[in-house]
């Protein structure tokens, strides 16, 4: 089948790919960071308490007879904790951080294969084409729950549009491969 259309598409498909594994790769990073900024934070938690201390209702750094007050803005989930010790707040806060970052990085590395299996096959309607779009967005729509319910609901709309879809086309190839 010389069709250029496909052939265009399975070159999209190579780049979306290369592009979401990079992503994916970035999102390890970050979740290895903040795993590690948690730990950190954990170990010199009596420090940073004894440094950073919430008073009237704000973070306030002392030292050496100075004040200055600490903005800080983490998770909505965590902030509903009104966690008065600095370091626990700040800790968790990485944890959530490092979860979600590889929560993405799962996420992106199934539409990377996803993308890899549509480069390389004849028909993107495959089962497994299909179970990794739906892992992915099931994940996906996670994460964007912890940010906005609303914008989730839309997200996992529009991915259960696209898994339809993609049940449909299978149901097609499977029609057509039949009757071939």
């Amino acid at each position: 089948m010389n069709n250029n259309k496909i052939e265009n598409i399975k070159k999209s498909a190579k780049t979306a790919s290369q592009v979401t594994n990079v992503f994916s790769k970035i999102c390890l990073a970050g979740a290895i960071i903040a795993l590690i900024s948690a730990i950190i934070v954990v170990c010199f938690a009596k420090q940073i308490n004894e440094v950073i201390t919430y008073s009237n209702g704000h973070w306030v750094a002392a030292q050496a007879g100075y004040e200055q007050l600490v903005s800080m803005h983490g998770f909505a989930f965590v902030d509903a904790f009104d966690f008065k010790n600095f370091a626990a707040n700040v800790g968790l806060n990485c944890l959530c951080g490092a979860v979600i970052a590889a929560v993405a990085f799962i996420a992106l590395g199934l539409i990377s294969k996803a993308f890899t299996a549509i480069k390389e096959s004849d028909t993107p309607f495959t089962e497994e084409i299909l179970n990794k779009v739906r892992i992915a967005a099931i994940l996906t729509t996670i994460i964007v729950a912890l940010s906005s319910v609303g914008m989730a609901l839309v997200v996992g709309v529009s991915f259960w549009c696209l898994c339809s879809i993609f049940n449909y086309g299978i149901e097609l190839q499977k029609n057509e491969d039949e009757t071939l």
